[in-house]
C-alpha cells in the first residue's frame, strides 16, 4: 500500500515542482539608489553604485518539452564590483501577427520591454552615483 501510494504522490509532486520552477514569480523595484529583486522567498538589493557592467541578451527558444510554446526570451545580466554575476530571464510576450505584417515591429517590442527600461533606468544612474562617491 505504502509503495503505490508512493508511486502515485512522487509523480503529482514532481510535476508539480516542474510547473512551479517555469512559472516562478519574480519582482523587480528599482529605486534612485538601488535595484530590489525578490524570487519565491529570496530578497537581493544591488546598490546601483556596486554595478560594473549590465547586459541584455536576447535569443529565440525553441520548445523542448510539452505544452510550451517557442519564443523570444530575454536574459538580464548584472555583474557587480566584486564580480558576482546576478542572471534574470524571462519569456517575451509578442504580438507575432504585428511582427508579421511589419517586422520593424520586433525591434520596437525589443526596445519597449520591461528588461530594457529597467536596463536604461539603471544606466541612467550609475554615473550618478559614481559621480557622488568622487
Amino acid at each position: 500500500m505504502i509503495i503505490a501510494s508512493g508511486i502515485i504522490v512522487v509523480p503529482i509532486i514532481w510535476v508539480s515542482l516542474i510547473i512551479l520552477f517555469s512559472n516562478m514569480p519574480m519582482e523587480m523595484v528599482a529605486d534612485e539608489e538601488k535595484l530590489n529583486i525578490k524570487v519565491l522567498f529570496r530578497e537581493n538589493a544591488i546598490r546601483y553604485s556596486d554595478i560594473a557592467r549590465i547586459n541584455l541578451d536576447r535569443e529565440f527558444q525553441k520548445a523542448t518539452t510539452r505544452g510550451e510554446h517557442d519564443g523570444y526570451y530575454e536574459k538580464l545580466i548584472i555583474t557587480d564590483i566584486n564580480n558576482n554575476e546576478y542572471v534574470y530571464c524571462r519569456k517575451l510576450d509578442l504580438d507575432y501577427d504585428a511582427i508579421a505584417k511589419n517586422p520593424a515591429y520586433l525591434a520596437s517590442q525589443f526596445e519597449n520591454s520591461e528588461f530594457a527600461k529597467l536596463q536604461r533606468y539603471i544606466e541612467e544612474r550609475i554615473p550618478i552615483m559614481n559621480a557622488e562617491k568622487i
